[in-house]
């Protein structure tokens, strides 16, 4: 997804003989649309390590990409980053809530419903056939539940939040983080903010201290773990939006590629044990901010513009779809003859192509959608 944002004209007055008063509560136009390509193709860097982290079992090298984990609190304190920038500014000139966040569920839901079908489609003659660990009838709830992001209502097996698309527990996080923006978005001032960051920062240090690792979220008996990295990453990406004018050009010196290349080397070690959690907090806490911030002030060059670009469209789709068509398309590679570790190679190279595929259809479904509505609303008031 290309991360762009709107400029809204002001309307010219009409001319009068008697000169205007000054117009004092128009706000000043907004500044014109901006493309953060290298954030774009970050954000699908970082999707294709979950998924070679996801899929290192199969390849038969299961340490690869094993830091892929923190690739979701990079997704967050860009999320935050993002919302802020496309909406700070609208929601304080007046934008609904309701508005806000209906936007927001449109931009998720197309590809996490397509998901979470593919999912119960693939699972259901397995459950029919006591092959599988839910019944029918509980196959067919956790359709329902998690189309209407609501977590699996049980600690016990399966353990995952969502058991029928179990990445899905982030954009839970995502959908949490944009409720709580826009309901209290007069009220997140710097202040409030920091003080977000700070506290969920040292829960976030407790619990790399006593765990190792900060990583959780997936499951119900890591639910606060996860709160707590969205709750140090998202508002982080807040501030760095709005501070964006002092991130000073010199962070951009290394250009885009350096940075696509830092973020996924970042996420292939394995990370000895006693050190896990000390490499988690400095990431968090200084790498995935820094490389946001960089790639405000780093350009790609007009000629790797379309690839980088083609990283961003692919993202979403890719996070939202390997697991639901993992183990089809790796049935169909056995099926075809290819033994485990090329059927893993011809699944990351079917499900690249399968994103690349699901992004236009994904973008013009959702333009249908906002343009639905916006043609429902102008009949209503004509």
């Amino acid at each position: 997804m290309t991360i762009n944002f709107d400029s809204k004209g002001a309307k010219a007055g009409a001319h009068s003989l008697v000169a205007p008063e000054p117009l004092r509560d128009v706000p000043p136009p907004r500044p014109a649309a901006r493309y953060y390509e290298t954030l774009d193709a970050l954000r699908g860097v970082a999707a294709l390590a979950v998924l070679l982290l996801h899929t290192s079992s199969f390849l038969l090298w299961p340490g690869l990409a094993r830091s892929a984990y923190l690739a979701v609190d990079f997704f967050f304190v860009l999320s935050g980053f993002v919302v802020a920038h496309a909406y700070d500014g609208k929601l304080r000139d007046g934008l609904p809530v309701g508005r806000f966040l209906w936007l927001r569920m449109v931009r998720l839901t197309p590809l996490h419903w397509a998901g979470l079908g593919i999912a119960a489609l693939l699972v259901l003659p397995g459950a029919l056939a006591g092959d599988y660990r839910l019944p029918p009838d509980a196959v067919v709830l956790a359709l329902v539940l998690g189309a209407l992001f609501i977590p699996w209502p049980s600690m016990q097996e399966p353990p995952h939040l969502f058991p029928l698309n179990p990445p899905a527990w982030s954009l839970f996080l995502e959908v949490l983080a944009s409720l709580a923006f826009g309901l209290a978005h007069r009220w997140l001032s710097t202040r409030v903010l920091i003080a977000m960051v700070g506290g969920a920062g040292a829960v976030l240090c407790f619990n790399a201290v006593t765990a190792g690792t900060i990583d959780g979220g997936v499951r119900w008996t890591s639910l606060d773990a996860g709160l707590a990295r969205l709750c140090f990453s998202f508002p982080l990406g807040v501030l760095l939006c709005r501070g964006r004018a002092h991130i000073p050009p010199a962070l951009g010196a290394l250009g885009p590629w350096p940075l696509l290349a830092i973020l996924f080397a970042l996420c292939l070690p394995t990370v000895p044990a006693p050190w896990t959690g000390l490499y988690d907090l400095a990431f968090v806490a200084v790498i995935a901010p820094l490389l946001v911030a960089a790639g405000t002030r780093a350009s790609p060059s007009p000629a790797a513009r379309p690839f980088f670009l083609t990283l961003g469209a692919i993202s979403f789709p890719l996070y939202v779809l390997h697991e639901p068509l993992r183990g089809g398309l790796l049935a169909l590679a056995e099926r075809a003859g290819f033994g485990e570790r090329a059927g893993a190679v011809v699944y990351l190279g079917a499900i690249i192509a399968i994103a690349w595929a699901a992004a236009p259809v994904d973008a013009a479904i959702r333009r249908w959608i906002v343009g639905r509505r916006q043609g429902a609303a102008l009949r209503r008031t004509s």
